[in-house]
C-alpha cells in the first residue's frame, strides 16, 4: 500500500483554502515543492451533513469557510495531476463518494468523525475498492475495533491503513500518546500512521521514528489566517523542513541488523590495544596484573581479549624487557 521503509507524507489542505480555490492551487504547489506526497481535501457541504434545524448561524458562518465547492473537484484533480501529486479527501457526506470516484483517486480517507459515527459511509467507502485511510480519533479501542471490522466486512481488508489521531486541536504532546502505533500494528497487521494536530514537528518525527508508514499533517499559507484550521498547523517553511528531516530520519533509521560502516572497518584495528611490560622479567617468571599495560600499537600481539586466558598467572618462556610487548600466547 506504501513503499517500504519511505513514510507517505500527506498535506492536509483540509478548509485552509478559505473558499478560495486559488489559494488551494497555492497550497498545493507548496506541498509539492515542499515533498509532500499527496495533497487531501475534506469534502464538506453544510445541507448534505447538518441537519435543518441544526442549521444555526453560528454554523453557516463556519461553513461559509471550509464547505468544499463541488464545483471545484474538477480544478482541483485537474491542477493535482498536472503537478504530480496524488490528491484525495474524505467525504463526510454518502454523495461526495461517487463525486470523489470519478477522478479515480488512488487513495479515500475516512474521517475521525465518520470513522466514530457514520457506519454507512465506511460501508461505502470500502465498498469502492480504493486504498483507504481510516482516522481514529474520538475513538476508544473497542470503537476502532467496530470500525475496522465493519470495514472489512465490506471491503478489501489490504485496502486498509489506520491513522492513530487526537481529536483536539491543537494536541499537546502529553495527549498524544505515540506508543499506540505499535498496539495499532500488532492488533489489526495494517499499515498505521500517524495523523498530527501538535504545533511543531517534534511529535511527527517521533511518530516516524516508531515506524509511522504515513503522517498527515495541516499546511497553512500564515496560522494568523482566519479560520478554524490555520492556527495548529504548519507553514511552508516549516512543513518544507519536517519533510527533509523525516528523509533524514528514514535514513539514519536503517535496518535492525548492526552494520560497521567502511570508515570503521579501516580505523577499527588502529584502536586495539596491547599488553606491554611494566618491568623487566626473567624467563620462569609468572605474569601479575601489575606486570602489565596497555597501547595501541600498529605491531599486533596478544589481543587484549586473550590476557586473561593466556598471559595472567602464566610462566615466561623468554626473558621480556620494560617497555616491550608481551608477544606469544604461554609468553
Amino acid at each position: 500500500m506504501f513503499e517500504k521503509g519511505r513514510t507517505f507524507i500527506i498535506a492536509e489542505i483540509g478548509s485552509n483554502h478559505n473558499q478560495d480555490i486559488y489559494r488551494a492551487f497555492e497550497l498545493m504547489e507548496l506541498a509539492k515543492e515542499a515533498g509532500a506526497d499527496a495533497v487531501k481535501f475534506q469534502s464538506i457541504n453544510m445541507e448534505r451533513l447538518i441537519a435543518k434545524e441544526d442549521q444555526t448561524q453560528e454554523a453557516i458562518q463556519l461553513f461559509e469557510q471550509i464547505n468544499l465547492q463541488e464545483e471545484w473537484y474538477d480544478q482541483i484533480f485537474s491542477h493535482a495531476k498536472k503537478l504530480r501529486i496524488e490528491c484525495f479527501s474524505a467525504p463526510t457526506y454518502l454523495e461526495a463518494i461517487p463525486l470523489l470516484q470519478q477522478y479515480h483517486p488512488k487513495y479515500i480517507k475516512i474521517a475521525s468523525p465518520q470513522t466514530y459515527g457514520h457506519p454507512e459511509l465506511i460501508k461505502k467507502v470500502a465498498q469502492t475498492g480504493l486504498k483507504t485511510i481510516m482516522s481514529t480519533g474520538y475513538c476508544e479501542e473497542w470503537e476502532i475495533d467496530r470500525a475496522v471490522q465493519y470495514y472489512r466486512t465490506y471491503g478489501n481488508p489490504e485496502n486498509l491503513a489506520l491513522l492513530h489521531c487526537i481529536s483536539h486541536y491543537p494536541t499537546e504532546a502529553a495527549e498524544v500518546n505515540l506508543r499506540y502505533l505499535n498496539t495499532m500494528r500488532n492488533t489489526y497487521g495494517v499499515p498505521v500512521g500517524f495523523s498530527d494536530h501538535t504545533q511543531g514537528t517534534a511529535v511527527a518525527l517521533g511518530a516516524v521514528a516508531l515506524g509511522a508508514e504515513l503522517l498527515e499533517k495541516h499546511i497553512t499559507l500564515s496560522r494568523q489566517a482566519l479560520g478554524p484550521d490555520h492556527f495548529f498547523a504548519a507553514e511552508p517553511d516549516e512543513f518544507r523542513d519536517m519533510v527533509k528531516a523525516i528523509r533524514t530520519l528514514e535514513q539514519a533509521l536503517g535496518k535492525e541488523q548492526k552494520r560497521i560502516t567502511g570508515y570503521e572497518t579501516e580505523y577499527r584495528d588502529s584502536l586495539t590495544v596491547y599488553p606491554y611490560a611494566t618491568r623487566d622479567m626473567k624467563s620462569g617468571a609468572v605474569v601479575q596484573e601489575a606486570d602489565v599495560a596497555y597501547y595501541r600499537s600498529s605491531s599486533p600481539g596478544i589481543s587484549p581479549w586473550d590476557t586473561e586466558e593466556f598471559l595472567i598467572g602464566k610462566e615466561l618462556k623468554t626473558d621480556v624487557k620494560k617497555g616491550s610487548q608481551y608477544r606469544v600466547k604461554g609468553c
